[in-house]
């Protein structure tokens, strides 16, 4: 029973949390998302890089 009320109280704070974000973002903002590696700056198409998949980093 104390799982089922912490739960709960973890989900109202969430969903507070989650509409003061929605309040504040404005309505043409996006979320930005980078398709470039971080340490050779080449385009990917998935996951990992083909150039740095072996590189020690």
């Amino acid at each position: 029973m104390v799982l089922l009320w912490l739960g709960i109280g973890i989900g109202m704070i969430l969903i507070i949390y989650l509409a003061i974000k929605y309040s504040k973002t404005q309505k043409n903002e996006y979320v930005k998302f980078n398709m470039q590696c971080i340490h050779c700056g080449s385009k990917i198409n998935g996951l990992k890089c083909i150039k740095c998949n072996g590189a020690q980093h």
